[in-house]
């Protein structure tokens, strides 16, 4: 076997098998599967089976041999323009935070989002003259689940007045790793003088099941295709995953009727499995490598900020459960479980401990959010999200708390 030929086979090969198989421990198997391409080319190298010099097993060889030097160029080609230039959003992005991105050309709860497929309005590259920019960065809790006016960015933004400008860059069904990208990808071009790093206790703790060396960045090319089959279905890469129809009935009196987005026995389980993971001192053994990964991503989300002189500040958006008396009860009345066994704030005070060893300033809507619930309903009829109440509850603290910690900055 031709030295090169083999070499390229045992190095690239591999990577390509772990970026298509993904899953834990990518730069472990990455080693081993080159180690055991070493070997056998090492072996072919010795001795050539007669097959190997067949007329087929050329072609095939030609074929293979000209597929990975294509794609490797094409993956240099396309770092390159990340590195060098101003590639498309989606080109730094996951998957996740392409296929669940809001359509820019289709209506969400009534209002469009804007062509970056964010819950707001259009942006300029730069903040006016006298405006300071703040990027605030989420999950779904972000985005929100009810009409643009009444999303808590929308309302704290209205509330802070036209010297400060909100940008809402939630996406739906991310984490930390992903605001790391968007961050990177997005968010600094926009110039913000301050970065909101939205924290969901429900879904944001959870092991990081990337691929090693390979997790960041993956396959540029690879990614790319993925992105092209999304289009060539879609006819655009961001996909919504919500309509108004699903939540919210008019009533011909002009009020609104909340819909279930799940039944009971959903909703239940749900929360179960929420309670029954997240909410145990010390950690349920199910999720102490989910902290673990969760920290880390929280970690290198501060540096990066840091790393752009920017300062950063957190939020965390509690657990319905933890909010809704009558839902904890009912959890435990049905799954027989008894209250001794929880600590519902075991991940609050864990996370505002990590954020004070990183000084990074955090503001926990629980207290909010229970004070409001006990006047009126603050999630959405079984959908897990805050309903208005709740959204203008989490606005009313967060715009004080923002502007004070502006007052903090000095204005670039």
């Amino acid at each position: 076997m031709n030295l090169f030929r083999g070499l390229l086979y045992a190095f690239a090969v591999p990577w390509v098998l772990i970026v298509l198989r993904g899953g834990k421990h990518g730069a472990l198997n990455y080693a081993l599967l080159v180690a055991l391409g070493l070997a056998l080319m090492w072996v072919l190298r010795r001795r050539t089976p007669g097959w190997l010099r067949s007329a087929p097993a050329r072609v095939a060889d030609v074929i293979c041999f000209n597929a990975i030097v294509a794609l490797l160029v094409i993956e240099l080609g396309l770092r390159a323009w990340i590195a060098l230039g101003e590639p498309p959003a989606w080109l730094s992005s996951t998957p996740d935070t392409v296929r669940y991105r809001l359509a820019p050309s289709r209506a969400y709860f009534g209002t469009t989002p804007n062509s970056g497929g964010f819950y707001d309005e259009e942006w300029s590259p730069r903040a006016a003259p006298g405006v300071r920019r703040v990027a605030v960065l989420g999950d779904s809790y972000t985005v929100g689940m009810v009409p643009f006016a009444d999303n808590y960015v929308t309302i704290a933004d209205e509330a802070l007045g036209p010297s400060i400008e909100l940008l809402n860059l939630g996406i739906v069904h991310t984490a930390v790793p992903e605001h790391v990208q968007v961050l990177r990808s997005e968010a600094l071009r926009l110039a913000p003088e301050l970065v909101v790093l939205g924290f969901y206790i429900g879904n944001d703790i959870h092991e990081d099941w990337a691929t090693g060396p390979f997790s960041e960045d993956g396959s540029k090319a690879l990614h790319a295709l993925r992105v092209l089959a999304l289009v060539s279905r879609s006819s655009e890469p961001y996909q919504q995953v919500f309509t108004m129809e699903t939540m919210i009935r008019e009533e011909p009196d002009g009020t609104r009727t909340e819909l279930p987005l799940m039944t009971e026995a959903k909703h239940v389980d749900r929360e179960w499995k929420h309670l029954d993971a997240l909410f145990r001192d010390p950690p349920h053994h199910r999720t102490r490598a989910a902290w673990r990964d969760t920290e880390r991503a929280i970690r290198l989300f501060v540096q990066t900020c840091r790393d752009e002189n920017l300062p950063v500040v957190a939020t965390i958006a509690p657990d319905e459960i933890q909010v809704v008396p009558a839902l904890f009860e009912r959890v435990l009345r049905e799954k027989g479980a008894t209250p001794h066994e929880f600590d519902l704030e075991y991940p609050n005070r864990r996370l505002a401990a990590l954020f004070a060893e990183l000084g990074v300033p955090v503001l926990d809507f629980l207290p909010a959010l229970r004070e409001a619930e006990s006047s009126a309903p603050t999630y959405h009829l079984r959908a897990v999200h805050w309903n208005r109440h709740g959204n203008a509850a989490v606005a009313a603290v967060l715009a004080p708390w923002l502007a004070s910690q502006l007052e903090a900055i000095a204005p670039r």
